[in-house]
This record gives C-alpha cells, structure tokens and sequence, in this order.
C-alpha cells in the first residue's frame, strides 16, 4: 500500500548520505513511469506491435519470402502455425494477462495463461489443445512471457549458491526437465 515517494524514500536510505544524492539523481533523470492507463494500453498493443510482427519476420524466413509481402505471410500456413501455437504466461498478476487477452482475439485463450506456474493437469490440457491444432509432438515456436516489471528485481533471475533462481529459472527448469512438457517445448 506504499506510495512512490515513501517507496522512493525507502530505498534511498540504502545508500549512504554521500550517495543519496547520486542516486536520487540518477532516478530523476533515467526512471520512466507509465501510468496505470498507459500500462493498459501497453498490455493492448504488445501483441499486434511487437510480437505479432516477430512471428511475421520468422514465418517469411521460414517460407523464403520477403518479410515485406506481410498480406501474403499473414496468410500464409506457417504464420497461422506460428501465431497458434505460441505460448504466453504471466509471470505476476501484474502482467495484465486479462486485458492483453480481451484485446487479441485473435489469440485463443487456450494459449493465454495467468501464470507461468503450471499444474500438471494444466499441462496435459495443454497438450491437449495442441494436439486438436495438429500441433502434438511439435514444440511450441515460441513462448512469450508477460509482466510489468515493477519492483521485479531479483524476484526474475538471481544466483544464490552458484545456481541460477528466480522466476525465469524456474519456468526454464520446468519446461526443459519435468516430463509432462516433453514434446510441447
């Protein structure tokens, strides 16, 4: 429940008083804040501006077709591959999964989850709706994870006892080592 400036404030007394000022400074030139309008509307946009032209570039790659023919690539066999069986998982409930899901509806919700903590059960469903996309067996072409990154720090990735940890470790450890994800990554 903490504002921006007692959180601001908090932080700074990390530092000693020589390097306060240092880094308040270093805050006021460098942070860029988003509003909780803007952050809606980047969950809305992320899709169609930055992924979707991803999944385009690696289809016309795949087809040996200029990535500039985007109307014949969209409609192309390998885009709608690509683009149905590309994964995306929130990583906290930061990520706006709900918006970000309500404004692609050309993504099924099937390929949109919540989170990256995935049960078993859930996994086999998964595998599931692959398999009616005749998608069984092959792995999934991409796998988009969803955030905000606020306040993530060392929560994403970090080295405790010389092993990688943190949420990204974790989701890689799983996808790459437990069985049921065996043939969907």
């Amino acid at each position: 429940g903490m504002r921006f400036v007692e959180s601001l404030a908090l932080w700074l007394e990390q530092f000693e008083p020589a390097e306060r000022q240092t880094a308040y400074d270093f805050i006021r030139s460098r942070l860029v804040f988003l509003s909780e309008a803007e952050m809606a509307h980047f969950a809305s946009v992320m899709y169609p501006d930055y992924v979707r032209p991803l999944l385009l570039t690696r289809a016309a790659a795949m087809d040996g077709t200029s990535s500039f023919r985007v109307g014949r690539v969209a409609h192309g066999k390998t885009f709608e591959s690509l683009q149905t069986s590309t994964l995306f998982f929130g990583l906290s409930d930061g990520a706006r999964v709900d918006q970000f899901r309500r404004s692609n509806r050309e993504l099924s919700h099937e390929q949109i989850y919540p989170s990256y903590e995935l049960a078993k059960d859930r996994v086999e469903k998964l595998r599931g709706w692959l398999a009616k996309q005749n998608l069984s067996g092959k792995p999934v072409p991409a796998i988009v994870l969803l955030d905000d990154f606020a306040g993530s720090g060392t929560s994403y990735i970090r080295k405790e006892n010389g092993e990688l940890e943190g949420k990204l470790a974790t989701f890689l450890r799983r996808i790459t080592t437990e069985p049921e994800w065996s043939g969907i990554v």
